[in-house]
């Protein structure tokens, strides 16, 4: 009776594999690149992530403008002040503060990798940026300018 057990669950666990394999992902999200260019010249490429339709970047993008970032991993929430601003953001919430106010992010952060993610909308906008487009032939989210402080 052993033997026919083993052979059961060798049996079963290829199909289990495969079952799983071939089930959607949740929330899955998509490579993409994020170009900016900054007012008085400078201009770069990086990862990007499409998820649920929204373009997201790495959080990181406020602390290499010279942001400072202070991470509270108990309730999951990041805060980058600099440039005299204050933007902070949580993992899972739609809604962020910037400057006090408490604001729409456009979409859902979360993290992959010990990397935070946030929309690249919201991203630009805290700086003041401008002019957000998405390039759909060839997965670009660009076309922001920041002016430097």
């Amino acid at each position: 009776m052993e033997v026919d057990q083993d052979i059961k669950r060798w049996l079963l666990a290829p199909i289990l594999v495969a079952s799983l394999l071939a089930a959607p992902v949740a929330n899955a999200a998509l490579p993409a690149y994020f170009t900016f260019i900054m007012d008085g010249g400078g201009k770069g490429t990086s990862a990007a992530l499409v998820k649920d339709g929204i373009t997201y970047v790495s959080a990181s993008h406020w602390e290499a403008a010279g942001l400072k970032v202070v991470w509270d991993k108990s309730h999951q929430r990041a805060e980058f002040t600099g440039w005299g601003k204050k933007i902070a953001v949580r993992i899972g919430s739609k809604q962020g503060a910037l400057d006090g106010k408490l604001v729409s992010v456009e979409g859902v952060p979360f993290e992959i990798n010990g990397q935070l993610y946030v929309p690249a909308r919201f991203l630009v906008n805290s700086l003041g940026g401008t002019t957000v487009s998405w390039d759909a032939t060839k997965s670009i989210y660009s076309n922001w300018a920041i002016e430097l402080c």
